[in-house]
């Protein structure tokens, strides 16, 4: 399935997800022992083609994140893309809870997290079990993936969390990181536990979305990791870090390593995200409301990768 878990932070929205797709057909197209790690660090540093980001920025003020069947999330939210401009979001709310209260078989059932936010206030709504709710924090997909993500997630206690909110921008950044690095620590754990009690459930990359005074924006990261059974570091999280990864990051291919970055729009309100690998000079961009499938593009450097981006689909990636 997948986990999507979102955050109302002071006044602040924090969402993250995985981006795998599960298939029925999965077993038969790809060895479900051949996991991220184990295809990249064989010299083949690709996301596969059952991926798919699973939180879609509509606008600087709209963002909606999906579980269940993908194809059939992605064709509704891609009709709302489509009538952004002429759509409130009591409307959108309303369109998407029909869609959840249709009557389909178990597996075309969809379920949705909407993020709106102004320069007056910001909200999260659950969209689920024919219900619409207004809440602080929520989660969607996986009931097992978000039990273990709650028992992976860190602890702070009373005082750190006092000393934290003292601070507001320290605080949203924390919680973010903390977030990002659960999320991570859960897709590492079930890859490498596949046919563990996740069942495959999660997968892929860690994503996230935060709001920012411009509207919302995906974070950028780099990451690493130095061979099949490590754990991937988050070295940066879109906190006034750049994007270029350092030389002594990188790892040859050869050694099981490998490091990506991921890109996000330099403009907030854009869905966009692009993932380069540095082994292999693969860079590969996904735009779901525009294109079903992601565009890969081959032996490029991290700055003609996104020189090439922004001369065919005009999309600035920020390094």
């Amino acid at each position: 399935m997948t986990l999507v878990v979102a955050k109302k932070i002071l006044d602040n929205i924090v969402i993250v997800s995985d981006t795998k797709v599960i298939l029925e057909q999965r077993s038969s197209l790809l060895n479900a022992d051949e996991s991220l790690i184990e295809k990249l660090s064989m010299g083949e540093p690709e996301f596969d083609d059952f991926e798919s980001l699973k939180i879609l920025i509509l606008s600087p003020q709209v963002c909606i994140a999906f579980a269940g069947n993908t194809e059939r999330a992605l064709n509704i939210i891609r009709t709302l893309f489509e009538k952004k401009q002429h759509i409130i979001i009591a409307d959108l709310l309303n369109l998407l809870k029909k869609e959840v209260s249709e009557d389909v078989p178990d597996n075309r059932r969809v379920e949705f997290i909407v993020a709106h936010a102004d320069k007056t206030e910001c909200n999260l709504y659950l969209v689920q079990d024919r219900k619409i709710k207004d809440d602080l924090a929520c989660w969607i997909g996986s009931y097992d993936a978000f039990a273990e993500y709650q028992r992976l997630f860190p602890r702070m206690n009373n005082k750190e969390i006092g000393e934290f909110q003292n601070f507001p921008s320290i605080h949203v950044t924390t919680q973010l990181g903390l977030m990002l690095f659960t999320m991570r620590r859960l897709i590492e754990d079930d890859i490498e536990h596949e046919k563990g009690k996740l069942q495959n459930s999660v997968g892929g990359f860690a994503l996230a979305v935060k709001t920012t005074p411009n509207g919302f924006r995906y974070v950028t990261q780099n990451l690493n990791s130095h061979g099949p059974q490590s754990h991937v570091v988050i070295t940066s999280a879109g906190i006034g870090g750049s994007s270029i990864v350092d030389d002594n990051m990188i790892d040859g291919a050869d050694t099981g390593g490998y490091t990506y970055s991921i890109l996000t729009p330099k403009e907030p309100g854009q869905c966009f995200i692009g993932v380069y690998i540095y082994q292999n000079k693969i860079g590969m961009l996904y735009a779901p409301l525009l294109h079903k499938k992601r565009t890969k593009l081959k032996d490029l450097n991290l700055e003609d990768f996104v020189n090439q981006v922004l001369q065919r689909f005009n999309v600035l990636l920020e390094l």
